[in-house]
């Protein structure tokens, strides 16, 4: 994840953007109690999203999950970044699953930079990463097991130049998949009764499905904001291999612009899929979240993409003001 899961914070009402950013200091102050303060760098507003997902679909008194995390409670507490303003913070197992989540991205996205671009500091912090890693994938084997394997299938696809944009987002919308499909897991822990296991059942299709269209929309949005770039570096990009870009009969830029429509419409295909799954959720919690990041937040995103890709002088993304 790279930081496009976002809200539209114009959208939001202020006691959502608070409880949103609760999420976020939540997941942040989770990091820094488990596995030290440098790793809290690698933050982005996408695992507030997993965090606030996942805890939207149990209720506050459920949702210590079952690693007895002591259920939701939400407080104002100091920081190191923000060490003179309290600011309110979320706990609970969904802010813990989240946090674990981006570590083990993160592990795999610096050893994919130093396999890459043999970047001496993507080495130093795939190293600091490992002890976390080592960690989480003992609490959460299946999760870990789902990442490596998929990454594996990126990597041969990238290496192979594949040219279909489905089949090279294919992995990144299986790892979404599982990070979903586990975190409700974890979040809800084994249910009750008949009816709940069969009301789990049904919201894990869903929410599988879900997760699955946002990571391929997540890949294929990296890679359309990116094009220009491994245009001008020579590097793999699903864009460039499908619609056969040649440096002879056209500028990175004219091939931007050819391939603007066809990228808008598998972008808003994705877009569609997860309204359409959204529409089918059972939300107990932070609905107006929710249904901002993925109606409004990922539209802007995909908008000042396209807006690139055109030519057109972009409008400013999100920001987080503090």
């Amino acid at each position: 994840m790279f930081g496009y899961v976002t809200c539209d914070k114009a959208e939001l009402k202020m006691k959502d953007w608070e409880r949103y950013n609760a999420y976020y200091c939540g997941v942040c102050k989770s990091i820094g109690a488990r596995f030290g303060q440098i790793p809290r760098m690698i933050l982005t507003f996408d695992a507030a999203f997993i965090a606030v997902l996942l805890a939207g679909l149990t209720d506050e008194e459920a949702a210590g999950g079952p690693s007895g995390s002591g259920g939701y409670s939400l407080r104002s507490e100091r920081c190191i970044a923000h060490p003179l303003k309290e600011k309110l913070v979320v706990r609970e197992e969904a802010v813990d699953y989240a946090a674990d989540v981006m570590l083990l991205l993160a592990y795999y996205k610096m050893e994919d930079d130093r396999q890459d671009e043999h970047s001496l500091k993507a080495a130093s912090a795939e190293r600091y990463l490992r002890g976390a890693k080592s960690r989480i994938e003992k609490q959460r084997p299946g999760l870990g097991e789902v990442l490596a394997a998929q990454l594996t299938r990126q990597s041969a696809l990238e290496a192979q130049k594949c040219a279909s944009c489905d089949q090279a987002a294919d992995p990144t919308g299986k790892i979404m998949e599982a990070v979903f499909c586990e975190g409700l897991k974890a979040v809800r822990g084994e249910p009750a009764g008949e009816q709940e296991v069969r009301r789990t059942d049904a919201q894990l299709r869903v929410l599988t499905q879900l997760g699955y269209q946002l990571g391929r929309w997540i890949y294929l949005i990296d890679a359309a904001d990116d094009l220009g770039e491994d245009i001008a570096k020579g590097g793999y990009n699903p864009f460039k291999e499908r619609f056969l870009y040649d440096p002879a009969s056209e500028t990175k830029e004219d091939f931007s612009k050819r391939v603007h429509d066809d990228a808008e419409r598998i972008l808003l295909s994705c877009l569609a899929d997860m309204a359409d799954c959204l529409d089918l959720l059972e939300i107990r919690r932070h609905t107006d979240i929710i249904k901002n990041v993925v109606q409004f937040g990922l539209l802007r995103q995909t908008d000042t993409v396209l807006e690139k890709l055109a030519g057109a002088a972009p409008h400013a993304a999100n920001e987080r003001k503090d």
